[in-house]
């Protein structure tokens, strides 16, 4: 039995980082056993879910040969965009085009949560990536979604998936019409909603206002004062202008689709030299 995975990268590239910051780090489908997908999932400690879907003969083999098609040397690589086109909207994708868009047609219902909830859920017990990609992913991931944008989360397809239904014979059948666990999971589950660390945001931000403007009103009587204005200012001023360039970069020059229309570049400029 045959796999294909439109999750396949080259881990080992001399270019990942640059084509990752770039927003150009390329994906294809590629076409493994079943035996080897087990045995690497097994590995990582990752779960396998199989889901025998309700497709008639001819819907399996146009999506065989249109898995066929997309494996092809001149077809099988794309440009990966974590919430547009991903190993999981592949899927989805091909699977809509087999069944003439009902599963578009059912997913219009609204979502939850937005892009950005449901990617600092997933990384809320990581601080440091939770504040990273908090910053960096930009205002439209803030729009609402519905059920088919969630789709690119293999856990948010297989809940589009299973909530599917197709009219066979004049009568309505699940889409999902057996599931079987291949592959229990070893890895902790993660959260059912982020955390608000707004608070923790203002908190902060009012500490450091307050400390420099302290420090700023007692600079002109106190030379003291003055130096410790000149240390902390370069001490925030030159991390918040890095942070600033690599945001400017990431949303006017980079192909990341979801670090457009990031208002922190204006809080964060490249100009933010230390000067209070």
């Amino acid at each position: 039995m045959k796999c294909n995975n439109f999750g396949t990268f080259a881990f080992d590239s001399p270019t990942l980082l640059l084509d990752s910051v770039e927003g150009l780090l390329p994906y294809w489908l590629s076409v493994q056993s079943l035996r080897g997908t087990l045995a690497a999932y097994r590995e990582q400690g990752r779960s396998l879910l199989a889901s025998e879907l309700a497709l008639r003969p001819e819907e399996r083999a146009q999506l065989r040969a249109a898995l066929r098609e997309n494996a092809l040397p001149e077809h099988r690589y794309y440009r990966y965009d974590y919430y547009r086109d991903n190993c999981a909207t592949r899927v989805r994708d091909a699977l809509d085009r087999v069944l003439g868009g009902q599963l578009h047609a059912q997913g219009t219902a609204p979502a939850r949560m937005s892009y950005r909830a449901h990617t600092l859920r997933l990384v809320a017990d990581d601080p440091v990536l939770y504040v990273a990609l908090d910053l960096a992913v930009g205002r439209q991931t803030d729009t609402p979604i519905n059920f088919w944008d969630e789709g690119f989360l293999p856990e948010r397809l297989h809940d589009l998936l299973a909530r599917t239904t197709l009219q066979r014979d004049g009568r309505a059948v699940p889409l999902v019409q057996s599931e079987r666990l291949l592959l229990p999971t070893e890895l902790p589950q993660p959260r059912n909603a982020p955390p608000d660390w707004r608070a923790r945001y203002w908190a902060l931000g009012l500490a450091l206002g307050g400390l420099l403007l302290g420090l700023g009103l007692k600079a002109g009587k106190h030379a003291a004062a003055r130096v410790a204005l000149g240390v902390v200012s370069v001490v925030l001023g030159l991390p918040l202008g890095l942070l600033g360039c690599a945001l400017c970069y990431l949303t006017f020059f980079s192909f990341h689709s979801a670090a457009a229309a990031n208002y922190t570049c204006c809080s964060c400029h490249p100009g933010c030299s230390g000067c209070p």
